[in-house]
């Protein structure tokens, strides 16, 4: 018999009939209902930070159409990464820095998926706090001695320090590269730096650098 081709382009679908016709009639109609099922898509966005040698995390959004579940494959600058949702709105949590950009997607139909979009997460570098200088103090003198903070990342900086291995108060709102630590007499001992955190939120602890104030006799 012969074949007939109908194009189903911008339609919702709809119902197929077919009649038999001869010289002596024509049969009832055979008609099926024909479903139109959508072509999968997905659509990748967002955008974040990360710091250096850290476990944080980045949520992205991915925004499917379609009959779910999905699964989703995209790259994360190293590799393809295939996960699987049940839900339109998806979040795609990252910990690692790289362009995050869609491969494929596909739904319960047999319809080819589309991609688009794409996702950036930046990396910030851990900052630094290098202790340095070599002071004493005159006893009964009032001077303080000042040493040296030499710090890395991006302002302001809070940075913590013991002395004697007791916590001091925490200097904050450190805002230059080169921060200068006023040791009082009745602070002399051994200063070390335990931790700096810098305007992106990221932190570090200290080099392990100890530097011994002391406190000379005065003259009889």
């Amino acid at each position: 018999g012969a074949c007939q081709m109908i194009d189903w382009t911008g339609s919702n679908g709809g119902q197929v009939c077919v009649t038999a016709n001869n010289g002596c009639g024509s049969s009832q109609p055979l008609c099926f209902d024909v479903t139109i099922d959508p072509a999968p898509t997905a659509t990748l966005s967002g955008m974040g930070t990360v710091c250096a040698n850290s476990m944080d995390e980045v949520d992205l959004t991915v925004n499917f159409t379609g009959s779910g579940p999905w699964n989703f494959t995209y790259n994360n600058g190293t590799m393809d990464v295939m996960v699987m949702s049940n839900d339109a709105v998806f979040t795609l949590t990252v910990n690692a820095a790289g362009n995050y950009t869609p491969v494929s997607v596909s739904d319960q139909t047999i319809c080819a998926g589309t991609v688009s979009g794409s996702a950036t997460v930046t990396e910030n570098p851990q900052p630094t706090a290098v202790l340095s200088g070599n002071a004493s103090i005159c006893q009964g003198s009032g001077n303080a001695a000042d040493l040296t903070i030499t710090l890395t990342g991006t302002a302001p900086w809070t940075v913590n320090y013991t002395v004697n291995s007791t916590p001091a108060a925490p200097l904050n709102g450190l805002m230059n590269n080169m921060e200068t630590l006023s040791i009082p007499e009745a602070q002399a001992g051994d200063i070390e730096i335990t931790g700096v955190t810098d305007g992106n939120g990221c932190t570090n602890t200290g080099d392990g650098t100890i530097i011994t104030v002391e406190v000379n006799d005065a003259p009889i």
